[in-house]
């Protein structure tokens, strides 16, 4: 991922668990609420789904195979407590419930200090080769 979809600055190993860390730019709130700018609930979905990847790459149980990685597919309960407006510090945490070499499904949440601004449930991802598009059905 690069520029406007890349929406995890950093990853620092914590506990032995990767987290991920964003700060929030005009840019990603660019158009989401005149004067009053917040990050968009797709792109907290998406940074979540990006850590997904990264923790799974990361695992101790990784699985996937060289030269693949992790696209996420699905998505399912999703909540949003809190705003993140610009400049705000975002925090990324996930767990993994099921990891193999084809598919990878966890949750994670996204904090801005100790307020939970999303909840997403029923995360999953496809193991795909690097460089190929997903088929659609």
């Amino acid at each position: 991922h690069r520029d406007r979809a890349l929406l995890i600055d950093r990853v620092e190993i914590e506990n032995g668990r990767p987290i991920g860390y964003f700060t929030v730019t005009d840019d990603i709130c660019e158009g989401h609420f005149p004067d009053q700018p917040v990050m968009r609930g797709v792109d907290r979905i998406e940074m979540i789904g990006l850590m997904l990847g990264i923790a799974a790459l990361q695992s101790g149980n990784n699985q996937i195979p060289e030269g693949h990685l992790p696209a996420l597919v699905e998505v399912g309960r999703s909540i949003f407590k809190y705003p993140a407006r610009p400049g705000d510090l975002v925090r990324i945490e996930v767990e993994l419930t099921r990891e193999s070499r084809r598919i990878i499904e966890g949750k994670g949440k996204a904090f801005v200090g100790d307020n939970e601004i999303a909840e997403v449930e029923g995360l999953k991802a496809v193991v795909v080769p690097k460089g190929k598009l997903l088929k659609s059905s």
